[in-house]
Formats: C-alpha cells, structure tokens, sequence
C-alpha cells in the first residue's frame, strides 16, 4: 500500500492508490512510497489458513484505526472459533455415531452461539468421538485442540479473566487460562459490553492479545493439508488463503467440502454452503457459513460480512441429520441387559441433573430432606401400587425432591430414570421412555426381560411436572396403562405436580381399574386422583430455619442478608408462613443479600415486587414482553423462531453483548432456551414470577370483573387460570378483597378460584382479620369458602394458622347448616376438654341434618369415641351405618368402614364378642367388594388378630396376622412401615405365649424396617427399641432389656422431650429393669421422672400415674 514517509504528515496514516508511487504527497510534496502493513511471515501465514478466518485477518492487520483494529480482531477470533466449531461438528455427523448429548449441546450451545459457547460444542464434541475411538477424517483437529485447550501440557497465560457469576454479575479475577480462553476473556471483558476504547487503549489491547491469536494461527497451518472447495454450477473454487481461486475438478455437484493431500473428502453441507442456495449471486460472496439456528430456519453469513436466513432444504437438510443422529439404533430385547439399562440411565439422569443445574432449579449442595414424603417414597419401594402421585404449589421443592430420591433410589441400586415432562423429545411417554434407553418402541417395554421388572425389584420412572406439558393428560393416561401391563408393583411411576388446590387434580380422571395401581395411605373409598394424592407440603418452622441457615452458611456471597432468621419474627412473624414455600425463600434470600431489613412501619415486604426490583430495568421490560406473548399463546413454551420475528423482542435476544438482558437472564436461570422436537424454545422458569408479571398485566391492561374471570375459568386455560389466582393473591396482600368477596358470593365455581388467595390473606393478615374480612356480609357461600380454606390449610400442615382461624370462627358458627357443622366438628379436635364440653353443648343433635346426613352422623359418633363416650359413639355409628345402609346397600365400602368403626368401639369395650360380629361384618363387605388384596382387608384381618390377641387366644391371633402379613408383603412389600407394624404385632403375641426367641426374630424384622425406612432417630424406631428391652425384661436378661431401653429412651429425648407419655413411658420401663435388678436407687429415680410426667400431663387420678405412685411407694417400703 502507498504511504507518505513523513511522520507528521496526515498522509503516513492514509493509504493512497497504488498508481501513486513514486509521486509527491498532496500535502507536504514528499515522495510517496510503498509500506508494507503486512509482514512476510503473516501473508505466509494468511495463505495456509481457509478463507472463512485468512480474509478477516488480512483486514484486520491492513486496518490503521487502532479501535476498528480490535474490533475486527474479534470478528477473526470469532471466524476462527466457528471453524473450530463446524469442523468438529463435520467430523461428528460424518461419523458412524449417534448421540442425543451431543444433539443437545448442539442446540444448547450452537442454536445461538457466543464465543464461549463455540467453543465449549468444539470441547464436548471432540472429547465424545476421542472416547468412541472415532476415525478422524482430520486426526490434526484432535491433536491441535488437545495442544492450545484440553492436553496436560497446553500453554496457560496469566490474566485478570471476567467471569459472570450466578446472579449474572461480572467479576473480574486473576487465574490462568488458555490462549482461547484468554482471546474470549478479551472479546468479552473489552468488547462485549458496547463500551469504545480511545486509541492508546486499543493499542494496548492489540499489543496483548494479537500475539497469543497469532500464535493459535501459526499452529493451525495443517489447514493447508485440508483444503475447502466449492463448487457452484460448472464452477470450483479452491477456498484457501484471502485471495481464492478457481480450479479444476470433473463432475463436480454443487457442494462444500474439504479435500485432503490424498483426495479424500469430507462434506460440509449444511454448515457452509454455496451462495446459490440462499439466492445470492456468486459475486456477493464464494460461500456462506453457519450462524445460528432456530428450528425453523438457519441464519448463515459470509467472511465478506453478508447474513442471510434461510428456512429452505438446507434448514431441511441440518432436520434430518439432526434426527438421524438423535435415533440410535435400538437395542432388541435379547441384547438389552441390565449393565445397558443402568449405563442408559445414568447417562440420562446426569443430562437431566446438569440442565436442572444450569436453569437453577437444584442448587449443589443445598436440599432440605422433607421427611413425610422421603419416608413414603422410601417406604413404598416392595408394594403392589405403581403410581405415586405427588402434588405441591408452585415453587414448594417438588424437583429437588425428585432428585433426591433419584439419590435415594440410586443408593439402594434401583434402576430409576429421571424425565422431566416439559422437555420430552418425543409425543408419547412410551416413546420418550424408548428414546431415553434406546429399545424399540414398537415392541412391550415388558419384551426385555434382561431388565429387572418385579415388585420386589422394581424399574422406577420419575415424572417431573407432568402440568408442565402441553400433553399431560396424553402422559397421564400412558402411565396408567404402562403400570397394568406389567405385574403390579413392577414399573413404578412417581408422577409430580403443581397444583393450587385438590380441586385442581380433578382433571386427572381415575377410574375402578387405577384405583389399585395408585398409593395411597388413605384407607376410604378412592374415588378421585385428589383422595390418594400425596401432598408436599410447605417446610415446618425446623425445616424453614435449617433450609435458612443452609444458603446463608453454603451460599453465602448470594444468600445472607444482614439479619437473622429469628429477626424476621420481630418484624412480621406472618412473613414466616410466606418463606416456607422453597422457591419463595431462596429468592428472598437473593433479593434481600447484604441488605437489613426495611424500616417497620415503612413498608411491607413484597417478595415477587421486591425481586423483580433487582432486575435490570430492560431485563424487566423484557420479561414483561415474553409474559404477554405466554399470554396470547396460552402456553410458557415460545418459538425462538416466531420472537425473532416479533420486533421488540428480536433486538433482546440478537444483543450479543456480554451484560445484554437476555444472556444474563439466560445465565441466572431465570429464562430457559432447550430444544424440543429439532425447535428451540424459550420460556420463563419461575412460574411464580411469570404469574406475577401476568398478575400485573391484567391489573394494567384488562378491567377485571367478576364475569371476566369466569369467562377465564370456562375457558380451561391454565395459564390465565393461575393468572387469576395471583392476580387475586395480589389483590389479597394489598388488602383489597372486593373482588374476592364477590367471587364467593357468585358461585361455587368462582369460589374455587379464590382459595389460595384466601389462604395468602390468612398467612398475611392473620386468622381474626380473614374471618372478619369473609363475613363482612354473611352468606350461606362464605361458609364453605371457610371450610374450603380450613380444609387447604390442613392440606398444607398449616395447623397454627388453621386453629387460630376455627377458634375466631367458633364465636360466629351457629352451627345450622352442613358446612358450620362440619367446621364445627373440626373446631372439637383443637379445643381442650372444658372447651370442648362446653361448645359441644351447642351443637342442635336433633337438627334434621343429623337425622338424614350420614357424614355428619359419622363425625358425630367420631366425636363421642374420641371423649370415651363409647354408647354413644355406638348409637350414632349404628345411625349412620341406618342411613348408608339405606343409601348404598349393604355391600358398599362405606358400611364396611361403618361396622368397622363399631368393632373398634366394642373391642375397646372390652365386648371381644361383639368386636369380633363386627369385623367380621365388615371383612365380609371387603372380601367381596375389594377382593382378598386390599389393604383395607388386611386391616380388617389385623383386626381381628388384635382382639383375638386380647382374648388370650393366641394361635387364632396369629392365624389372622399371617393373613394380614401376605396382603401387606404383596401390597405394600416388604420394607413399609405397615408391615413393620405387622411384625411388631406379631412380637407381641409370641411374647403373650412366653415364646420370646420368636418375639425377638420378629420385633428385630420390625425395628429393621424402621431404620431402614425412618433412621435411627423416629419416634417408631424408638418404640421398636422398647419392645426388644420389654422381651428381654420378660426373659429376665435386664442388662439387655437396659440396653434397648436407653436406646428407645435417647431417642424419644430427642424427638418428643422429656415431657411426653412415650418418655414417661420409656423411663418406667427402664425403673422396671434396676428394680429387678435390685438397684432399687436408680429405680426409684427412673419411676419418679415417669411418675412426674404421667401427673402433669394426665393428672394424678389416670391409671399410669397411680401405678407409678404404687411403685414409689413400694420401693419405699423396701
């Protein structure tokens, strides 16, 4: 190029045509000569690289603007990573493999690449086909990249790198890196921000960074050993160095590819393509390379800087190679063994594991156990039922806990896949389960043998959010007929579920045939998914406060405010109910990290307004943007491809700078981009967040009235019905309840959808301000609004909350109609004895309700059995037996349940006979209507075992606890807590008959169960420990006896306190032992402290506590 010599003239710095040569300078006269900008060894270097990176570069060292020199510095890096990038992505749809991680992160990282994302595909991919021993067609790329990014002896450099945290914010650290990772770190901490440097500090950059490029390039000359070609009608061009040329090759179709030194090709079609397949003329560029994806179309763009979008048969092309590579070839059942099935598994779950990482929806490191659900799930493993429905509100842990159990499960080496709903890749369950273990799908899962398909040893299938698919009543009719095509209780599904009331699982149908695959605790009729669900509830105040001190002591540079668990009770103790949900207190934490608490008085805490506050203001306007189109669409799952051609939100997702709203959204987690049948979605993953948002849209855009939301509810639409609901929980903690009030006296359809609103005005306001609030104008509707509300609350183990609210309302219950009853019945169970007499007095037993409502009559009768008023127990148990005889026949469930109920009342009588009439009336029923497998009727054959057992008639005892024991090893297998409570009762009356060896073999079975099942630290455990010291006791082994009473003792110490019947218990036990002993001291001390327990709990006339006197007293005498 020609240049002026003199330095000061403004011509030094602007080149000039050639043909000026030799001639003055326009400005200061002096000869103009030819300077070269690029050296020798850089044009050598530029002809042996391909022209997708050696035309960038030759522009990059021609250009004199130190900024726009950066800047094009960064555009070759990028060429450069992309080449990188679709090389590694030839050789592996070139290969002979097929691999559905490999996919994913084609999508994950490739659909709408950065630099690092780049090259994290080149990384995962050349590690996959170096593990598969893969014939590299340019076994150089390996070696390279293994040489400047993966190997043991790759040059590090020292740098201060720019790294974004979890919560999307940069830090800047010094660490070591490669040379790529120190040309990203460049791009990223300098030119991805938006931000122009001034001259000196572009020089400076170029000064760093250059060099370390320079060096990758000059150890990627091999390229010149693989050359691109293209050729485009009658036309070859040899695409190598800045400069291509055109050659000869014969018969050539119009195509891309690279030729070795040998002639052997490999093709490069669809990630670089001719320009003809995108209408664009050979002079506009000689080929076009790959840019991003959608699903829908591809994006490419020419090293001469040309972008085009293409949805033609090259996006048809890339489809079906995709798909290919996505289906392997499937195992058939005699190749399938177990070996395959847990590697399949492990592969899968570890896929799925990383993307709940990446989305932050598991955090490492940071699970609270929740305990119920854990030892159901645990307990369940050996039974007959095959679905375990869980069902929780949004946000309440149902995802972690599934993960944890995967844990579990894996632990005790079940075989247990982990599918999350919202991301299946195929239409049906049975598919996806296929894709997932590659076996043919259109043979019976049950034709592979070599997996394990017993009750005893189970195959175990996790569903994550089945409400999350746009199919899930397509899933849920697949689970209930893949569990009845295997031997029950051999393919187990654990199905989770976000719901907002029970009402909500009434569209999950069941009918006479699911009601055997489904678990359940519930011994009444099944008639509804909702009576065999079990609930997540939210965290008790242990888990609350251990969860807390989890993230602020693990978590902490996110997750520590400047004040204590405890201080949140002086500010607002309400705002513990609201923290208990999991997803609610990790946010709170992240919004409120570093900071007090606000001022009390100055405002109320507003978690989802506080949080969003956090956010970036164009964050926030972009999360409002993909709310509404959630919204008109009516589902949270967005085509990248119809955003990008919406175009507000298409300038959001094209800002490839570092800190652009929807990268950092990305990164936090908070937006989620995953593929879907070969389409890229976007959706928002909070739901919490995403109603809210909602919530605020139709606050601002709609007038909201009573018959809107009915329209929304008529609809069925689940987006706009939780809208509503958040809408109104919104409405519900800004106090304003016209709206609610007006829902419930509407309708009981409107009434429904005002629950959890009700429930978060409770949780908010409190018990006195709910009742005073809902009966601002008394109807007939608010009453079963409130039992609606109790009823959730005890859903929701809200006890405090829910007494509090039954002990406002007994002020105002006139107890008249059924639902003031019922809340009336529920209102006795929390009253002390005095109370209690004293508000039963009110209840009108001569109210027509009792006489003709078998339900009430029941509770009734529940009633007077619960203050040992056993006749009368017995009369309103044989009237509401009258009423469901009448109503249901004789062979109907319900009476069986009934005559049950007065077999319980006789036997605790101490009327064996008529105990005896009564059970067997009500196994009768069971044997006919539930058959001889149902748990009811192994109650029922418990039963009769217990009274023979009081009868002293020990072999018939245990004639009916054999017969109780083989419906429970069937049904629920043989490490449930039941069957526990099996053995243990078959202990007790082998230590009746003095056979104690027998009694040990089977209270040592129960007590195996229970650790297994509950730990050493539960209360059962504890008892089972009491049992073996009560045999041991009776052997006259007391050092023994002492032995597994103190075990029992510690553990009952710990769970109930020393001030509870079970320890009181415990420590008489324990006297009872050194008295035999004739360690008359220590006995005494033992009978004192359960004497003391059982007067203040019992009062000094109950039985225990006279016994326990008698045995002071006669220690005394001694």
């Amino acid at each position: 190029m020609i240049f002026c010599k003199t330095p000061n003239c403004a011509m030094a710095k602007t080149p000039l045509p050639i043909e000026l040569e030799g001639k003055p300078c326009p400005l200061c006269q002096n000869t103009l000569e030819v300077v070269e900008k690029i050296s020798e060894e850089e044009k050598q270097l530029i002809a042996s690289l391909p022209y997708l990176i050696a035309y960038p570069l030759e522009n990059t060292l021609l250009e004199e603007h130190p900024w726009t020199k950066v800047n094009l510095l960064k555009d070759t890096l990028l060429n450069y990573l992309k080449f990188l990038g679709l090389l590694a992505a030839s050789e592996f749809f070139n290969s002979p493999f097929k691999d559905k991680n490999i996919i994913s992160s084609f999508y994950k990282n490739l659909a709408h690449p950065s630099f690092g994302s780049w090259n994290a595909f080149t990384r995962e991919t050349i590690q996959f086909l170096k593990e598969n021993k893969h014939d590299f067609f340019c076994p150089e790329l390996h070696d390279y990249y293994e040489k400047i990014e993966t190997g043991k002896k790759r040059k590090l450099y020292n740098g201060e790198i720019e790294i974004i945290d979890a919560r999307g914010e940069i830090e800047i650290t010094k660490q070591q890196a490669t040379g790529i990772g120190m040309l990203i770190n460049f791009r990223n901490r300098y030119l991805g921000h938006g931000l122009t440097l001034d001259a000196k500090a572009s020089e400076k950059l170029w000064d760093q960074y250059y060099p370390i490029f320079k060096e990758l390039l000059e150890k990627l000359q091999w390229c010149k050993d693989y050359v691109f070609y293209k050729n485009e009608g009658k036309n070859t061009w040899k695409l190598l160095g800045s400069k291509i040329k055109q050659v000869e090759v014969s018969k050539a179709e119009d195509n891309v590819w690279i030729q070795n030194k040998d002639g052997e090709k490999i093709n490069l079609v669809p990630f670089f393509i001719i320009p003809g397949e995108v209408a664009l003329d050979d002079t506009d560029t000689k080929m076009l390379t790959y840019e991003s994806f959608t699903g829908k179309s591809i994006k490419f763009f020419s090293p001469e800087g040309i972008d085009k979008t293409t949805s033609g048969r090259v996006l048809e092309s890339l489809n079906l190679i995709i798909k290919n590579k996505q289906e392997e070839t499937p195992f058939s059942p005699e190749q399938f063994t177990k070996e395959i099935l847990l590697d399949r598994i492990e592969k899968e779950n570890q896929f799925v594991l990383q993307t709940l990482i990446d989305e932050r929806k598991v955090i490492n490191g940071i699970y609270q156990n929740r305990e119920d659900v854990e030892v159901k799930l645990r307990s369940w493993i050996g039974s007959i039922a095959s679905v375990f429905f869980i069902a929780a509100e949004a946000g309440s842990g149902k995802t972690n806990l599934l993960v944890e159990i995967q844990r579990q499960y894996k632990a005790r080496e079940l075989s247990t896949l982990l599918i999350r709903a919202s991301r299946m890749a195929k239409k049906t369950l049975k598919q996806e389960i296929c894709y997932l273990l590659n076996i043919d799908e259109n043979k019976a899962l049950s034709d592979y043998q070599g997996i394990t398909w017993t009750q005893s040893e189970p195959v175990f299938i996790l569903i994550d959010g089945i409400n999350e698919s746009a199919e899930e009543q397509t899933i849920w009719k697949e689970i209930k007929e893949l569990s009845q095509e295997f031997k029950s209780g051999a393919l187990k599904f654990v199905v989770t579920c976000r719901v907002n009331s029970k009402e909500d699982l009434d569209r999950f149908k069941i009918d006479i045939r699911d009601k055997d695959i489904l678990y359940t605790e519930n011994q009444d009729e099944i008639t509804l998914l909702s009576d065999a669900v079990t609930w997540l509830t939210p965290f008790n105040m242990v888990e609350l406060e251990n969860t807390w001190n989890s993230y602020t002591t693990k978590n902490k540079k996110f997750t520590k405010p400047q004040f204590k668990f405890k201080d949140i009770g002086d500010y607002d103790r309400g705002f513990y109910e609201k923290i208990k949900n999991p997803l609610i207190l990790r946010i709170f934490l992240e919004t409120y990290h570093n900071k007090p608490l606000p001022k009390k008085g100055k405002r109320k805490l507003n978690i989802w307004k506080d949080w969003l506050d956090t956010f970036k203001k164009e964050e926030i306007t972009l999360l409002k943007l993909l709310a509404t189109e959630i919204w008109e669409q009516d589902k949270n799952e967005l085509e990248l491809e119809a955003l990008l051609n919406n175009d507000e939100i298409e300038a959001y997702i094209t800002d490839t700078k570092v800190n652009a709203p929807y990268n950092r959204l990305v990164t936090m987690g908070w937006l989620s981009r995953y593929n879907n049948s070969n389409t890229v979605f976007i959706s928002i993953t909070v739901e919490g967040l995403l109603f809210y948002l909602l919530g605020e849209y139709l606050a601002t855009e709609k007038k909201v009235t009573v018959e809107l939301i009915e329209q929304y509810i008529d609809e069925k639409s689940v987006v706009k019905k939780s809208t509503v609901e958040s809408y109104l929980i919104s409405c519900a903690d800004k106090n304003e309840t016209a709206l609610i009030s007006d829902l419930i006296d509407h309708s009981e359809t409107t009434l429904e959808i005002t629950i959890p609103a009700l429930t978060e005005y409770a949780k908010t306001f409190g018990a006195e301000k709910t009742i005073e609030t809902l009966f601002d104008n008394p109807t007939d509707l608010d009453w079963l609004a409130l039992k609606k509300l109790v009823y959730n609350l005890d859903e929701l183990l809200l006890k405090k909350l829910k007494k509090e609210i039954l002990l406002v309302s007994k002020k105002m219950n006139t107890l008249s109609n059924e639902n003031q009853i019922l809340l009336g019945f529920k209102t006795l169970g929390i009253l002390d004895k005095i109370e209690k007499t004293e508000f039963f007095n009110k209840f009108n037993v001569q109210n027509q309700l009792f006489h003709e409502n078998d339900n009430l009559l029941f509770s009734l009768a529940d009633f007077y059995d619960s203050i040992e008023e056993y006749d009368k127990a017995l009369e309103y148990y044989e009237k509401s037996l009258t009423i469901i005889l009448k109503v249901h026949g004789d062979q109907h469930s319900l009476a069986a349940d009934a005559f049950n109920k007065l077999g319980i009342v006789y036997r605790t009588k101490g009327e064996y006979d008529k105990a005896i009439e009564f059970y067997d009336k009500a196994l009768a029923i069971r044997l006919k209507v539930l058959g001889d497998q149902h748990p009811s009727t192994g109650i029922s054959y418990n039963n009769l075992g217990l009274v023979y057992k009081f009868q002293g008639k020990y072999d018939k005892a245990i004639e009916f606890y054999d017969m109780a024991l083989a419906i429970k090893l069937r049904v629920h297998g043989n490490q449930h807590p039941s069957t526990g409570n099996t053995y243990g009762n078959f202990g007790s009356v082998y230590m009746s008959k003095e056979e104690y060896s027998r009694a040990i073999e089977y209270f040592d079975k129960a007590l195996a169960i229970r650790l297994k099942v509950h730990g050493d630290q539960h209360p059962s455990t504890g008892a089972s420990y009491g049992w073996l010291g009560s045999v041991y006791w009776a052997k006259g082994e007391y050092d023994k006896a002492i032995e597994y009473h103190e075990k029992s003792l510690a553990i009952l110490l710990k769970v109930h306190g020393d001030q509870h019947t079970s320890t009181g218990t415990s420590y008489n036990s324990l006297g009872n032992s050194y008295k035999e002993k004739k360690q008359y001291s220590t006995a005494k001390q033992y009978f004192q402290k359960a004497h003391d327990i059982f007067l203040k709990i019992l009062g000094a006339e109950h039985k225990h506590t006279k016994l326990l006197s008698g045995k002071l007293k006669e220690i005394d005498d001694l």
